[in-house]
């Protein structure tokens, strides 16, 4: 994360009435609105200096930022001397209390034209009120500014548009500048007087790029530079990607969104979110309220349904509505983008598929529903807004029982752990970030929560010293025979013999918590213990087949046993027989969970890692081919296992003596959007590095074709190390700091 102030700034903007602010603040944080914008501006300046009287109205729904664009449209275009002299604007409140007749109309206008007088000393209305009204204007031009101008229309009728026309079309003196969520028949009805007399302009969704920009400029005007910096990166870009699937593309959402996502503290998503949802209450009631009761009951439906798209027949069987009366309603709210109609080209194209238009909505049905569960929406941010190493950090260092732990904790439910950052690597933040998804339900088959409470707590014991370690007890809701183990822990870590490292210290508390339990979670804590003696790999494989031996195959504890049985097994020089163990594991996680699970899929990425390390690099190659193409079907987005395969496909073109393709292979990592991990970005680097050193010193087996890309990327290769200008310039943007790197160090180049 991006280290920032200790505290949040205070609101700066007000998504439910910009009317409230500067409109010079207005413009200069306008985005994707620029073509409508000059539109409008071209209009006024145009009826200020001639005889033209275009009238404009915007089209979209509620938060889609048409009170902002009529601010900045009025603002820029009175930056114009002949509009500031020739124009008089009347604007209408949005609400429109009282407006009703055309001769409100009349009336408000000529209270707003008297000078020194405000709305609330209402002018009298005088016997020829358009002649007082012409006299107001003294040879300017009237630019009416009417919100909501379907309400106004509806209580005018006929009748009142009627009026309300023949006034403007024989004064020749005014324009209407007017707003409404969706096209009316008072305005595409060809019967009616207005028909074909506005400019209308359709307010379209921001785009991710058009929302990244509006973060931006809100981060910058209210001085948060860490967050703005932030956001421009390629990182804060794949955040806000995810962002989009939640918040959809109203500018209205966008901008309450920004007051909670930031970069500072993530303690403070959870109550921002929460008082972000509270503050909806209201808005959304009166959304809701606006529909009718057939309306409300889809829209609910499609708000609680268990899943996020349904067809019309699903929706009326679950509404309890006729089909046809479904269908028609469904139409409407279309139209008035409360849902989007969609067709799937794979499926039957007479289905249409409807979803909500604005994911908020579904978080609103949450929030209120006052389930015990986790706030959907903070899990959804949190998934999206930090990628899985920061969660888990975050999880680490979240105070234990605290909101932030608990949220942390559900927003990592369903995603791989890093197999062996915990132990292989000693790495406590991981172990204690993933003991701590098991004390709050993750893993249930093969981990328990006591488990995870007692791992967590050695950590802190080991890191901390008792105190703190009793302090952690005392917020779990352990059982009796928990919290004796728990005191052992505490007690021992208090002992004089319980030295050395951190590490070290937690090994031994480990290994007390392990002696006093029994059944499932001494299994567990068996297997975390062999696994994080992991300085003598021969004798972990040993403890681990002792353990799967009493197990049996078929636990499900036992195959995280043998995958990692599988592991020691290689480190400890034996890659054939860890080879033959993966292959019998794969076969078990196929009957066992089918094909595609993340436990059959992460054995067979490990049969390819061994297969390789056992010499049969091409029967390696195929392996992971073929579980690249399984990994991008099961998962739709791209993760650290895409990036994984492509690294282990460049080990092995280099064994095949094949170093240009295996350069290729790294280099399609730094390509992907995951790579936020400072780690793997390295470990990528080193890899095209040591495909080059491969290149230069001749092991290459691949044949050499003049006009072939590999070849000729090669040759540039060899060129650019050479010292040619014009190589290095022919190379790849990702290319030129490793031979750079290269070249400053030369005792490298050639060496294997």
């Amino acid at each position: 994360m991006i280290a920032g102030g200790s505290s949040r700034p205070g609101r700066r903007i007000r998504p439910f009435t910009p009317s409230q602010e500067p409109a010079a603040d207005l413009s200069d944080r306008t985005v994707g609105r620029e073509e409508i914008l000059d539109i409008l501006v071209d209009r006024l300046v145009s009826a200020a200096t001639s005889g033209n009287r275009a009238h404009s109205l915007l089209v979209g729904p509620r938060g889609s930022g048409k009170t902002h664009l009529l601010n900045v449209a009025i603002h820029r275009a009175q930056q114009r001397p002949e509009v500031r002299e020739r124009l008089r604007f009347v604007r209408f409140d949005e609400d429109a209390v009282g407006i009703t007749r055309y001769f409100d109309i009349l009336h408000e206008v000529l209270t707003r034209l008297s000078a020194g007088q405000s709305s609330a000393r209402r002018a009298v209305l005088p016997a020829s009120p358009e002649a007082a009204v012409a006299d107001a204007l003294d040879g300017k031009v009237l630019v009416l500014v009417i919100e909501n101008l379907d309400r106004i229309f509806r209580a005018f009728a006929e009748g009142g548009q009627q009026d309300l026309r023949s006034w403007v079309e024989n004064s020749g003196q005014v324009i209407v500048l007017a707003t409404t969520p969706m096209l009316f028949p008072g305005v595409s009805d060809r019967a009616l007087p207005w028909w074909g007399n506005f400019g209308i302009s359709h307010l379209d969704e921001l785009t991710v790029e058009q929302g990244r920009e509006l973060l931006i400029r809100l981060a910058r005007s209210s001085g948060d530079t860490a967050l703005a910096d932030f956001l421009a990166t390629d990182k804060g870009e794949a955040r806000l990607r995810a962002i989009n699937a939640l918040a959809g593309g109203s500018p209205r959402i966008w901008m309450i969104l920004s007051e909670c996502l930031t970069v500072e503290l993530l303690d403070e998503l959870v109550p921002a979110v929460e008082a972000l949802l509270e503050g909806l209450v209201p808005y959304y009631q009166q959304l809701l309220w606006d529909l009718s009761p057939v309306e409300q009951r889809l829209v609910r439906e499609l708000a609680d349904g268990p899943h996020q798209a349904a067809t019309v027949a699903e929706l009326a069987k679950s509404a309890g509505i006729e089909q046809r009366v479904a269908a028609s309603t469904l139409g409407r709210l279309a139209d008035i983008r409360w849902v989007r109609a969609e067709k799937v080209p794979e499926l039957d194209k007479r289905s249409t598929w409807y979803r909500l238009r604005e994911p908020m909505l579904r978080h609103h049905f949450h929030y209120r529903s006052a389930t015990d569960q986790p706030l959907p929406l903070i899990v959804e941010i949190l998934r999206a807004w930090y990628d899985p190493d920061e969660r888990r950090a975050q999880l680490a260092l979240a105070e234990p029982g605290s909101v932030l732990e608990r949220f942390a904790a559900a927003s990592l439910f369903g995603e791989s752990s890093r197999f062996g950052r915990g132990f292989l690597q000693r790495d406590l933040d991981e172990l204690q970030a993933e003991a701590r998804t098991w004390v709050h339900g993750e893993g249930a088959q093969s981990r328990t929560p006591e488990a995870g409470s007692l791992i967590d707590l050695a950590v802190t014991a080991a890191r901390f010293g008792p105190d703190k370690a009793a302090d952690s007890i005392r917020v779990r809701d352990l059982d009796t025979s928990t919290g004796a183990v728990a005191d052992e822990i505490t007690q021992h870590a208090s002992d004089a013999d319980c030295a050395g490292s951190v590490e070290d210290r937690f090994a031994e508390l480990l290994r007390v918590a392990a002696a006093a339990t029994t059944g499932r979670t001494q299994q567990v804590l068996e297997l975390e213990l062999a696994s994080w003696g992991a300085g003598a790999p021969a004798q972990a494989a040993v403890q681990l087949a002792d353990l799967t031996a009493r197990l049996g195959q078929d636990d499900p504890l036992a195959l995280d046993t043998r995958l990692r049985q599988a592991w020691f097994t290689a480190w400890a020089g034996d890659p054939p027989s860890a080879r033959e163990q993966s292959q019998a594991l794969v076969a078990d996680c196929a009957r066992l969970f089918g094909p595609d699970d993340p436990d059959t899929l992460k054995a067979r990425f490990q049969l390819a890692a061994f297969t390789s390390l056992a010499g049969d690099a091409l029967a390696a190659r195929g392996q992971f081919v073929d579980l690249a193409a399984d990994i991008a079907r099961v998962y739709v987005t791209v993760n650290v296992v895409h990036a994984s395969i492509e690294l282990q496909l460049a080990f092995v073109a280099y064994q095949l003596g094949e170093p240009v393709r295996g350069i290729n292979h790294a280099r399609a990592v730094l390509d992907m959007p995951v790579l936020h991990d400072t780690r793997l970005r390295t470990l990528t680097t080193s890899v095209i590095r040591l495909g080059i050193q491969r290149l230069l010193s001749g092991e290459s087996t691949q044949p050499s074709e003049a006009d072939d890309p590999e070849s000729q990327l090669a040759a540039t290769l060899q060129a650019a190390v050479a010292g040619s200008a014009e190589a290095k310039v022919r190379l790849p943007s990702e290319l030129v700091e490793i031979v750079e790197s290269l070249r400053a160090s030369p005792e490298k180049i050639g060496s294997r």
